[in-house]
């Protein structure tokens, strides 16, 4: 678990990201490389050159795994780099299982989105009939999102929300 100064800033972060993400669908490199900076150094600060090499670590872990997600354009730039960020804050010993929260978190606000735009269930019909299609077929089947199905979400949400559920979760004395 990061040390209290390390979380209070990670939790400035995100609420800054979200602040901005929500307001200009976007995020700013001066917030995630300055976030990368800061945690870089808090980490050299509370723990030497071990607390450098794994909140680098974390960094590269939550880089290196988020990046096919962009060339897939499934995620924003700053996106990545924001998560890059939360990697360096919660170093290489909490990067997956962040990882993963910020994935579930990111499910869970696209169906919530989905639902409040009323296509949640056309968009799991469309789901469930490619499942169908590939199924019988043997191979890939792919059909279309309706325009209606076609939602910005500002991710930064997701990442805040996966963030702090995870690190909750494995707080000791929980």
């Amino acid at each position: 678990m990061p040390e209290l100064p390390v979380v209070i800033a990670l939790t400035v972060l995100l609420a800054a990201s979200v602040a901005i993400d929500v307001r200009h669908y976007r995020i700013p490199n001066w917030l995630s490389l300055g976030g990368c900076l800061v945690a870089l150094a808090m980490h050299f600060a509370l723990a030497g050159v071990d607390g450098l090499l794994a909140a680098g670590g974390g960094l590269l872990i939550m880089l290196l795994c988020t990046l096919p997600f962009f060339a897939l354009a499934w995620l924003g730039g700053g996106d990545v780099k924001l998560i890059a960020a939360v990697g360096a804050f919660v170093t290489m010993d909490l990067a997956l299982p962040v990882l993963f929260g910020i994935f579930g978190a990111g499910l869970i606000t696209a169906l919530v989105a989905l639902a409040r735009q009323g296509v949640l269930v056309r968009a799991l019909k469309r789901y469930w009939a490619m499942l169908s299609l590939a199924g019988v077929a043997r191979g890939r089947a792919y059909i279309g999102p309706t325009a209606a199905e076609q939602i910005t979400v500002p991710y930064a949400i997701a990442i805040a929300l996966g963030t702090v559920a995870v690190l909750i979760l494995l707080s000791p004395g929980r």
